[in-house]
């Protein structure tokens, strides 16, 4: 029970680092950044679908 909690804690941590990654490339508003914003939700998306099934 432990290591289930310290991995969801350490999942917390890393989908927290990667929205704050998402937000800074949103706050830079570049034409060529458009593709790597949509990218990098897509994969937040799926971390988030993962972190889901890890938890149930």
């Amino acid at each position: 029970m432990k290591l289930i909690k310290n991995l969801e804690i350490k999942a917390l941590h890393v989908l927290i680092a990667n929205l704050f990654i998402v937000l800074k490339m949103v706050i830079i508003p570049k034409e060529n950044k458009n593709i790597y914003v949509k990218n990098a939700v897509l994969v937040l998306m799926l971390f988030v679908i993962i972190l889901l099934i890890e938890v149930i």
